[in-house]
């Protein structure tokens, strides 16, 4: 039993880690698109694919987070702790921090999905926030 709770304790680790370099990542690309910068080998098309990819990419290791979290037992976390900030007791300005963060992502993802949807103005207010 000690080896599961390590492997899931190594695993809620690394995958908040990684989700961090993919979205710091996904915003640097994303500021790339924004046209303060000249690139002149990439075309547009190739940056956008490249920002979504590792939007995407980065939510999937959100998950992977969550989930190892869930499932260690080093330091328990209920769903509830996982999904309302300032209801765990271990480190609470960075557990809600990364909480507030998170979901704001999954608030970003829906309104990808419905950019078609929404003015421009709108969707590029929200992905800012």
């Amino acid at each position: 039993m000690v080896m599961a709770a390590s492997t899931t304790w190594y695993a809620a680790r690394a995958g908040g880690f990684v989700a961090y370099l993919l979205l710091s990542a996904t915003v640097v690309v994303g500021l790339l698109l924004s046209g303060r910068a000249q690139l002149k080998r990439w075309p547009r098309f190739a940056l956008e694919d490249v920002h979504r990819f590792l939007g995407i990419l980065a939510g999937v290791f959100i998950v992977v987070h969550g989930g190892a979290l869930l499932l260690d037992r080093f330091v328990p976390i209920s769903l509830t702790q996982l999904l309302i900030p300032g209801t765990d007791s271990y480190r609470p300005l960075a557990v809600a921090l990364g909480i507030v963060a998170a979901e704001l992502l999954a608030g970003l993802a829906v309104a990808n999905h419905y950019r078609r949807r929404l003015s421009h103005r709108v969707w590029r207010r929200l992905h800012y926030l």
